[in-house]
Order: C-alpha cells, then sequence, then structure tokens
C-alpha cells in the first residue's frame, strides 16, 4: 500500500504514481464533494497550499462536485508553518493563526462562506485554533477520515493481519531533520531510520535513529 500523504503532491502526481507502481495507492486530494453536499449558503472557502490551488486536478474538482457553488480559495504557506511549529509543541499565537485565514472572510463574497475545505494534511493539526480564531461560526472538512477508510478497504488482508508498527523510514538522515524526528516522535514514531535513495547505498542497511 502507498498513501500520498499530500494534497499538492496528490493533485500533480496521483495518476503518475498509480501507472509506475503495482501496489495499491491511496491520494489525498481536497474535500471538496463533501463540503459543496453540507455548505448551506452555497459559498465554500478552500485553504491550501499555493501549489494545490493553482493544480489542474483541483480545478477539476471543482468543477465536477462544486459546479453551483462559489468557491474563494486562499494558498497560505504561512499556516503551513504555524501548523509545523505547534505539531513540534511551540506554542502558536491565535492572532497568527487568526491572520492566516482571513484573506478567505475578507475576499469579495466571503461573508457567505459556511464550509472550508482544509486542503493541506498540515492544516487539520491546528483545526481547533481556526475555529477559535474564525469570525463567525464556520464548518471545516478534510479528507482525513476518508482517506483511513479506504486505505482500510484496499489494504491487502494479509497485510492487515500482521498489524502497523511503529517506524518511519526517511530519504535523508534523521539528524539532518531534527524537527521531523521530533514530530514522528510526538506521533508515535519512535524510530526513524535512513533510506538512501542512491541505488549502491541502498544496499545497506537501514540506520536507525
Amino acid at each position: 500500500m502507498f498513501v500520498i500523504a499530500c494534497n499538492t503532491a496528490s493533485t500533480l502526481a496521483l495518476q503518475e504514481v498509480r501507472a509506475v507502481l503495482d501496489i495499491p495507492v491511496v491520494g489525498t486530494v481536497p474535500a471538496i464533494k463533501p463540503a459543496a453536499a453540507f455548505s448551506q449558503t452555497g459559498t465554500i472557502g478552500l485553504l491550501a497550499t499555493p501549489g494545490t490551488i493553482r493544480r489542474a486536478y483541483t480545478a477539476r474538482l471543482i468543477n465536477q462536485f462544486a459546479g453551483g457553488h462559489r468557491v474563494i480559495m486562499h494558498g497560505s504557506i504561512e499556516l503551513v508553518r504555524l501548523a509545523e511549529a505547534h505539531a513540534r509543541g511551540e506554542d502558536v499565537p491565535i492572532e497568527a493563526i487568526a491572520a492566516a485565514q482571513a484573506p478567505l472572510f475578507d475576499a469579495p463574497g466571503g461573508d457567505q462562506i459556511d464550509t472550508i475545505v482544509l486542503a493541506c494534511t498540515h492544516f487539520p493539526l491546528v483545526r481547533g485554533q481556526l475555529i477559535a480564531s474564525a469570525p463567525r461560526g464556520v464548518s471545516y472538512v478534510d479528507s482525513g477520515a476518508a482517506i483511513a477508510r479506504q486505505t482500510i478497504r484496499v489494504l491487502p488482508h494479509e497485510t492487515e493481519a500482521r498489524g502497523i508498527g511503529g517506524s518511519a523510514y526517511l530519504t535523508s538522515p534523521p539528524e539532518e531533520s531534527p524537527d521531523l524526528a521530533l514530530v514522528l516522535r510526538r506521533y508515535g514514531f519512535p524510530d526513524a531510520h535512513f533510506v538512501a535513495l542512491d541505488p549502491i547505498a541502498m544496499t545497506s542497511a537501514p540506520t536507525a535513529l
């Protein structure tokens, strides 16, 4: 099983990855379909990275599932940074979260938004702060639960029977990415291993953190 746990990467390369792998591939794409079904005002906010906003894949999702809705989009690198800081255990000012999502509400028609798609896998980490700092009550939708259900559905039964381990494998040494190693520990992956991508280096065993 291969899960692309990133909206930007999935909207860019999901079909290409499926074409070259002979195992099940699950992508993570913006939850526009459920947001369109849930919205009562017909105005949806799409909070993502700039890369996801620009993708033709995202435009196709909007055309297919939200053609009769108004979709207001905002790409925020700052919210990615704030979510990563929160994941590391740092205190993130609620005012910073408010400022990061404010362009959605300040855009023309933003006063009609009642549902916001969290189209970056970082953003659900600060869902509580987003709710608390929104200028009014809105619903936040992401694809996390749907991706988990789809993964369970297509996971080969023999793999599922073996259970899921608690190790992470990185393409750079853990000491070169101390923040990532810290976050992995906080989210239940105490062991991180380096897997070299160089064909010669890949003949050696992974080095444990």
